[in-house]
Order: structure tokens, then C-alpha cells, then sequence
């Protein structure tokens, strides 16, 4: 199981930053964004599920606990 940690990015309190995920084709939060602060400390949502196998990666089927938060910006590009 691996644990992972995602983030929610918001903008002016309307729009809110997703991108398919390459290797899964699903949509997720991206990482690494800057100019952002956090809306509170507390995680927005905890999920957890199996992952398929990757075999062109060596990785095999196993399960993410994914903690995610949410962060604001006032105008920044990503």
C-alpha cells in the first residue's frame, strides 16, 4: 500500500485545477503548483482504492490511501 497526499487548488472560489493523469487516463490534482495557501488544515477527503498493475514500469497491483487538502489562489497560472 503507499500513502499519498493530494491537494485541491482553487482559484477566486470558481474554478478548481484538475488534468487527466497520463498513465491512469483519469482525472486528478496536479503537484506542484506555487503561489498558493491553505484553506484549512484539515483534509477535504480521504479516499482509498486499488491501483491496477503497470507492467511496462515494474509495478504491480497494490492500493493508495490518498489524504487531500485544499489550497487557494487569488490569479496564479499554472
Amino acid at each position: 500500500m503507499q500513502v499519498t497526499v493530494g491537494a485541491l487548488l482553487v482559484r477566486d472560489g470558481t474554478e478548481t485545477l484538475l488534468i487527466e493523469h497520463l498513465a491512469y487516463g483519469i482525472t486528478l490534482q496536479p503537484g506542484g503548483p506555487s503561489q498558493v495557501s491553505v484553506v484549512s488544515p484539515t483534509p477535504v477527503y480521504v479516499e482509498y482504492g486499488r491501483v491496477p498493475a503497470r507492467p511496462a514500469k515494474d509495478e504491480p497491483e497494490h492500493y493508495h490511501l490518498d489524504i487531500g487538502y485544499a489550497f487557494q489562489t487569488a490569479g496564479a497560472e499554472v
